[in-house]
């Protein structure tokens, strides 16, 4: 009996300090749960902090990008047609044959030849300068032996031609117009052959080489070529009074 009225006190008691314990425990618990709901509001904060910086550091770079193309875009517009104003574009290709003996800062007026272009990957022609003289006896179709001076024909041979056309009219070779000045005409001639003899692997007709043309005008013969001075001088003694 008296054991009995000591056991319920006691297990009473261990009851009550496990109760407290728990308490503590749920207490410590509790408070390790704030502090943890504290660190994970000031990350959120953070978070949302940088989130908004970073943003409005992206929109600040993406403008600033955006300024710098536009001003990019305007200048490489404004080299564009600075460019357009200065630079020629020959529509073939072309080598240059001659250039306009301009002064620097000149102004090139309306149809006048500033670059003179020969095309490349084209038939070739000549033009050659013909005496006024002689300009009666040559007709278009008339066969033409090519001389090149790059090329001496005694080594390399000539180049076969044709007229093919012959100015209406005359030119002075003295560009200041001076009417004493010798009158020639221009004729275009067409190239039939372009191989010349003994030639080098790397060697090509180019434009504007100089050449001497010997055009065929017909056949005479040595008697018409001998007595052709003394007819001549006949025919002018019996025009004297």
């Amino acid at each position: 009996m008296v054991a009995q009225k000591f056991g319920a006190p006691l297990q009473l008691y261990e009851a009550q300090l496990r109760t407290k314990e728990v308490e503590r425990e749920l207490e410590q618990v509790t408070n390790h749960e704030s502090e943890i709901q504290r660190d994970l509001a000031a990350a959120d904060s953070e978070k949302t902090a940088f989130e908004k910086g970073w943003r409005q550091k992206l929109m600040e770079d993406l403008l600033s990008s955006t300024r710098e193309r536009d001003s990019l875009k305007e200048q490489l517009l404004k080299a564009d047609k600075r460019s357009g104003l200065v630079t020629l574009v020959a529509p073939v290709d072309s080598v240059v044959l001659e250039i306009a003996k301009l002064s620097k800062g000149s102004i090139v007026q309306g149809a006048e030849t500033f670059f003179t272009l020969v095309p490349l990957n084209v038939p070739l022609e000549a033009e050659v300068q013909i005496d006024s003289m002689d300009v009666g006896y040559i007709k278009r179709g008339h066969l033409v032996n090519i001389k090149l001076d790059a090329y001496p024909y005694q080594k390399h041979g000539t180049l076969d031609a044709k007229v093919r056309s012959v100015s209406e009219d005359a030119f002075r070779k003295d560009a200041s117009g001076n009417q004493l000045a010798s009158a020639y005409y221009k004729a275009q001639l067409a190239l039939e052959s372009t191989t010349l003899k003994n030639m080098p692997e790397s060697a090509r007709l180019l434009p504007g080489m100089t050449l001497t043309a010997e055009i065929v005008v017909g056949k005479r013969s040595v008697l018409s070529y001998l007595a052709w001075p003394l007819t001549k001088g006949l025919d002018e003694a019996g025009r004297e009074p």
